[in-house]
């Protein structure tokens, strides 16, 4: 079992290290929680988060089961539709990007680079553009 940040990765899978006490532990339960496994709605996040910050005026949301993400020029602001006041507030991209980055960091450490490769390559087929994904570039 490795626990680097806010995650640990433990043979097969990843998970949050909780609890929830800051901002960014908030955006990591929502990953480990909502997007989980779906690495084509996490490089969606992250084209996302990395675009509105870059282009100002590209607004995002994105809802799961319990949890709602909403991306604008001002940062980024996650809430559960079942707890009330999780003290999440707005988040800045550069801060949200730096959890997305460990969680990405954490799957690869379980083995799945491959997958991740193959949903860059499936957003880049869909959208005709490659995901701004900043620790990604070629």
């Amino acid at each position: 079992m490795i626990r680097d940040g806010l995650f640990v990765a433990d043979g097969d899978w990843v998970r949050d290290a909780g609890p929830i006490g800051s901002a960014e532990t908030v955006i990591a339960a929502w990953l480990y929680q909502d997007i989980q496994g779906g690495l084509d709605s996490l490089v969606m996040v992250a084209d996302a988060i990395r675009r509105s910050s870059r282009l100002g005026g590209a607004d995002f949301e994105r809802s799961g089961n319990a949890w709602f993400l909403s991306v604008d020029s001002n940062g980024v602001s996650v809430e559960n539709h079942y707890v009330d006041n999780l003290g999440s507030g707005i988040v800045s991209h550069d801060d949200v990007l730096d959890v997305v980055r460990q969680y990405w960091d954490a799957l690869v450490r379980i083995g799945i680079q491959g997958d991740l490769r193959s949903a860059l390559e499936r957003f880049e087929h869909q959208y005709g553009r490659k995901a701004e994904v900043p620790w990604c570039s070629d």
